[in-house]
Parts: structure tokens; sequence; C-alpha cells
């Protein structure tokens, strides 16, 4: 097994690529084990994968000027699937070509311009999922913030720096 501050995870940007690798992911030792679905080039359906012994799917789309489209309801699904076996979900950005949405931010990393069922960063933890609850805030001092919370309790209070 590797050492408990090693975390493993393999990237997932296709059917094709789920299908190899999460078996091979879920089947080596380690503390925590992730799914990388960034940059997702098409609709993955987790519902057909064996998730048992992934921790965390952290979710986006392609940013830069060569980024291919990104469908937000492709994000949708993998949390639905997610939350539903259990696997804390982190959406991290909607990319730079995100179907049917037009964003400020030219990455799609700014979750004020996300519908708020995309609006979720969960983090794996000992106890379960932490989750991140909040937007980001604009003006003069803009960053992200948010409350951690487990089992429905505020455990941290999150500020960042763009």
């Amino acid at each position: 097994m590797a050492p408990s501050n090693v975390w493993l995870g393999t990237t997932v940007e296709a059917e094709a690529s789920a299908t190899e690798r999460i078996p091979r992911l879920a089947a080596t030792p380690a503390e925590v084990r992730f799914l990388s679905m960034e940059p997702l080039l098409e609709r993955v359906d987790l519902r057909r994968h064996q998730l048992a012994g992934v921790h965390w799917v952290i979710v986006g789309g392609e940013s830069g000027k060569r980024a291919r489209v990104f469908d937000p309801a492709w994000a949708a699904e993998v949390v639905v699937a997610a939350h539903a076996a259990g696997v804390a979900p982190f959406v991290k950005q909607m990319g730079s070509r995100p179907l049917g949405m037009k964003l400020c931010d030219p990455h799609g990393g700014d979750l004020e311009e996300w519908p708020l069922e995309l609006r979720v960063r969960e983090f794996p933890g000992a106890a379960g999922a932490q989750r991140l609850v909040g937007t980001t805030t604009r003006g003069a001092e803009v960053g992200r913030t948010g409350l951690v919370v487990e089992g429905g309790r505020a455990l941290s209070i999150l500020a960042t720096s763009p």
C-alpha cells in the first residue's frame, strides 16, 4: 500500500478510459483513490462502473484556446452518480467552451456563473465527505469563500485568493 499521505488517481476523459482505468485504480492499494474527469470530453455513465474503493471524483471542462466543448449535463450526471455511490464529487470548472453557457471567467471557474446543482465541491475525509458550501465573491477582494461542513456541522471556513 502507498504511504497514507499519497493519494492515487487516474484520468477518465471518456467512456473507454473509464472502462479500462477505474477497475485498475480500485484494485490498487491506496489511502485515497480518485478519478480526474477533466477534461471530460464525452458523457461517461459512472453508474455502469464499480466505484467501490474510489473516494473522490473531480470533474470539469477543458480550458484554453484549443479547448473542446464540455456539456455541463455530463458533470451533473457525474455528481448524481458519485453521490449514489457514496463518492465525494468536486466540480472544478466549466472550461472555456461549456455548451449553452456564456461565461465571463475564461476558464469557467467562477461558481457564481454555474447552475446551482453544479456548485459542488466535496472532499474525501476519514469520517465521510466534507462539502464546501458557498460561492465566489466579487469586488475589490475576489476569491473563494465558503464553509466546509461534515454531517451537517461546520468544520472550517475556507477563503482563498484568486
